[in-house]
């Protein structure tokens, strides 16, 4: 007789359906994969009605719509505990409702996704043993927005929350992030030794080469979810100081800017610039990439790891990144460029328009990359672990 299957609560805010990027791409398919080996229900703590009762074939739970700062009742902890609780919108009934499907469920272990899980984590962390994905971290990024001039109260006052949940953190029994700079940021705010830096998957059989897709001469795409501070600043910087010089080089290049959440005035501010569509959302954003000839990842600010980067890879691009965007990635100069300044980054992307060979070397070492070292069965197996080393070190303080 085969061994029963441990009880998984897979625990959010909400849940893109379909995922597009970011955190919904993660939850999607690493729950897809959990699935397989753990029995798996999804709890999401702030979604209203989902159109999906089932996510990846889990049951899906949702206790219904909130924002953050709602003014719910106090929840159980101290004065720290609350301001937290209350600046991302947990409420002491939403607690008692996680709590309730939780002992429903009967679960084993449960797995938290985004920072902002963690009061939800710490109300069961008695009862359950508890992994939180907290994706990046939050200190870190706020950190480098403000040493880019990005100060204000309400940023201030988001570090300061950050730092406070960061320490929440310290009574999980892991926590997982998805680079290893934020993965060192996390251990020393949390002082946690359990963190675990699981990279983020690409789906290397959806994107992949396709020949009968034809490459526009001189096109340059970037992708990226436009209501992310990060690709916004990106977008404007390589437009400042990048755009006007590769024109100068090639004056047919066009750039095709793609992602979802895109406003009128971003558009408008966008396009003013020669040669340049703002298509915001798109379907399927491969035909888009396969037609161009450089991906840009001209990131300046944020952390983490770019699903930008992992998708131009397994399509066989040629990729020109900063240094901040390339952080945690196993590239090489074999399969992307580097360039961090404006000279040294239009320079770039002016070579690889010109040389058809060199980028075809670093379209097909990326995408060799990609298929070899980020795939999400990869990425589920590491979670597995994480958890199995959460569930054994709870089980072992039960007994003592």
């Amino acid at each position: 007789m085969s061994a029963q299957k441990k009880r998984l609560a897979i625990v959010a805010r909400r849940a893109t359906l379909p995922p597009f990027s970011g955190i919904g791409l993660i939850i999607h398919n690493i729950t897809v994969r959990l699935a397989q080996r753990y029995d798996v229900q999804v709890f999401l703590t702030d979604d209203g009605e989902p159109k999906a009762r089932v996510l990846n074939g889990a049951p899906l739970h949702a206790c219904g719509p909130s924002g953050y700062g709602d003014q719910g009742a106090r929840v159980k902890g101290g004065r720290f505990r609350n301001q937290v609780a209350r600046y991302y919108g947990v409420t002491l009934e939403r607690e008692e409702w996680l709590r309730g499907k939780l002992d429903a469920f009967r679960a084993d272990a449960v797995l938290g996704f985004g920072y902002d899980t963690a009061p939800y984590l710490e109300a069961v962390r008695d009862r359950y043993p508890t992994v939180a994905d907290v994706i990046d971290s939050e200190v870190l990024y706020l950190w480098r927005q403000i040493r880019r001039g990005a100060v204000s109260l309400t940023t201030l006052k988001h570090l300061m929350t950050s730092m406070r949940l960061a320490r929440q953190l310290a009574a999980s029994g892991a926590i997982v992030t998805v680079a290893d700079e934020d993965s060192r940021n996390m251990r020393w705010l949390a002082s946690h030794r359990d963190v675990a830096t699981i990279s983020n998957g690409v789906d290397c059989d959806f994107y992949a080469p396709n020949a009968q897709v034809q490459e526009v001469p001189g096109r340059v795409i970037f992708t990226g979810s436009l209501n992310w501070m990060p690709n916004v600043q990106a977008v404007e910087w390589f437009l400042a100081g990048c755009w006007s010089q590769i024109l100068k080089a090639r004056p047919d290049a066009t750039l095709v800017i793609v992602g979802k959440s895109m406003q009128p005035a971003q558009k408008q501010s966008f396009e003013r610039h020669a040669n340049v569509t703002a298509l915001g959302f798109v379907d399927d954003v491969r035909e888009h990439v396969l037609a161009a000839q450089v991906s840009i990842a001209p990131m300046i600010s944020g952390s983490g790891i770019k699903n930008k980067i992992l998708e131009a890879w397994s399509m066989g691009r040629a990729v020109v990144a900063t240094t901040t965007a390339s952080r945690g990635l196993d590239g090489s100069p074999d399969s992307l460029q580097v360039a961090d300044d404006h000279a040294g980054f239009a320079g770039a992307v002016i070579g690889l328009l010109g040389d058809a060979a060199l980028r075809t070397r670093l379209g097909e070492n990326g995408r060799q990359i990609a298929v070899s070292r980020y795939s999400w069965d990869a990425a589920a197996d590491a979670f597995a672990a994480v958890v199995e080393r959460a569930y054994s070190a709870h089980s072992s303080r039960m007994r003592s």
